[in-house]
């Protein structure tokens, strides 16, 4: 599929879409699976950005689980065997490009250490470690450590991560700011964007709804509009 263009087959008709705010470079959406039963593997989660940046399992597989979250289908990781999947080739879409947004919709399940979302250079990126806080390396090569605190273990949630000149570095949880990002940190984008795990030691048990990738550092009213449409009106956060 041609990375340089959105088609407009992936928008939902007459729904808001993530591609209305420019720079998306990846979106898996759960509900834009096809072909797939309550409980099957999923080999290959979609991108909905039309960028081609499908996310492809590697050794064992999260399920697909529906009517999960305010009806709509999830991805699930069950257990904490090493299952992910991977994203190839995540830093070509951030090619002379030192800003970036993420949006993760996701619910833990009891686990002590987990990761979600990982594609920096950064060493254990944990969104929730042994202390029960943050270790987070999102656009970064070095990890935040300590912040945000108490990150939770069970429940739906969603975060928000951005980088860049303006904000510096920060994140949200749940529609409010948990880290105020100073220092912004050496940014950091690895090859390969892995989902439900950054390696074997913090695997993802729980269950993941949408990712949202910007190659841009959106501002501050058009992180409101994504968080208003995703995590609030659709997900029923």
């Amino acid at each position: 599929m041609n990375r340089n263009s959105f088609p407009i087959m992936f928008r939902q008709s007459g729904a808001w879409s993530p591609l209305d705010i420019d720079g998306c470079v990846l979106w898996l959406d759960a509900c834009q699976i096809t072909g797939l039963s309550d409980g099957d593997p999923v080999a290959t989660w979609p991108d909905a950005s039309g960028l081609g940046y499908d996310a492809i399992g590697a050794g064992s597989k999260p399920d697909y689980k529906i009517n999960i979250l305010n009806g709509l289908p999830v991805v699930r990781w069950p257990d904490n065997t090493t299952r992910q999947l991977v994203v190839t080739d995540m830093a070509d879409a951030f090619s002379g490009i030192s800003e970036g947004t993420l949006f993760v919709v996701f619910a833990p399940n009891n686990d002590e250490l987990y990761g979600v979302v990982e594609f920096t250079s950064a060493v254990g990126p944990f969104w929730r470690f042994s202390n029960g806080d943050g270790y987070f390396g999102v656009f970064r090569a070095n990890r935040v450590n300590n912040v945000p605190a108490g990150q939770p273990t069970t429940g739906w949630h969603y975060h928000t991560i951005r980088s860049g000149p303006v904000n510096l570095y920060d994140i949200r949880r749940d529609g409010s700011l948990d880290y105020d990002g100073i220092p912004r940190g050496t940014w950091g984008i690895s090859t390969n964007l892995r989902v439900g795990m950054e390696n074997v030691a913090n695997q993802l048990c729980g269950d993941i709804a949408e990712i949202i990738l910007y190659a841009r550092e959106l501002d501050d009213d058009e992180v409101a509009t994504v968080e208003a449409n995703i995590p609030q009106a659709k997900w029923g956060l």
